[in-house]
């Protein structure tokens, strides 16, 4: 838990010295969420229970229960999801909430939560999907699901990256499935349309932070424009296998 906490606060700083390249746009504070795959997925799923009065959504594809790396190490969690103990995560979290280490339970309770485990992922094994969703269900929240493709460990589309049930890089796989708009569509009120194409960033809406990683932000997301409250923010980057 310290670990990750100091993670966190390390993410924070980054976040703090980056604003001012970034600069402000018009984002509704209260609609923020969070969403990764495979490690990405674990880190969503902690970020957003240790931040829940503040992230009001998460999108976790091929992650990891809250806390499991304690007890279990990530190859536990990963490869052994049978053995997680739910109710001892569930416990801890209330216990934190109650010493104010993370906030208060009742934002888990409002969240919307959409989980995506593909039953060909040997690399995070498909009982992972489920122990994330009883975790969540323990406190109520609004959960989505999609368990049923033939995924192996990529995240899903709809017509770009390698076949669907395979595990190679980049991780991106075509599942005849888009897994970021059933995320947003989800977590946004479940009447968003889904584009069908592919958008791709140009020079003028991204911000590179690393060789690795690439804020996008779409053009809606201008600053001072009279835009919808909810704004969708990417982070564009090479995904990679636990």
């Amino acid at each position: 838990f310290h670990s990750t906490m100091k993670v966190l606060r390390v993410l924070l700083l980054v976040a703090i010295v980056d604003a001012q390249r970034l600069g402000q746009y018009n984002v509704d504070r209260s609609q923020i969420s969070v969403s990764g795959f495979s490690s990405g997925g674990a880190f969503s799923t902690q970020f957003h229970v240790v931040h829940s009065g503040t992230i009001m959504g998460a999108a976790i594809f091929a992650g990891m229960p809250y806390n499991c790396f304690i007890y279990y190490g990530v190859s536990g969690c990963g490869q052994e999801p049978e053995n997680i103990n739910i109710a001892r995560l569930v416990q801890d979290t209330r216990d934190f909430a109650i010493t104010g280490d993370i906030d208060a339970v009742e934002g888990i309770s409002r969240a919307k939560v959409y989980l995506f485990q593909g039953p060909n992922d040997f690399t995070v094994q498909e009982g992972n999907g489920p122990a994330i969703r009883e975790y969540y269900q323990n406190f109520g929240s609004d959960i989505a699901t999609m368990f049923t493709t033939n995924a192996g460990h990529g995240f899903p589309t709809n017509d770009y990256g390698n076949d669907c049930d395979t595990s190679s890089p980049p991780a991106i796989n075509r599942c005849d499935y888009s897994g970021a708009f059933g995320a947003l569509n989800h977590i946004y009120g479940g009447s968003l349309t889904d584009p069908g194409t592919a958008w791709t960033p140009n020079e003028e809406n991204r911000a590179d932070f690393t060789s690795n990683s690439t804020v996008v932000l779409k053009d809606a997301c201008g600053r001072g424009r009279n835009t919808p409250s909810t704004q969708a923010i990417t982070l564009w980057q090479k995904l990679t296998t636990l």
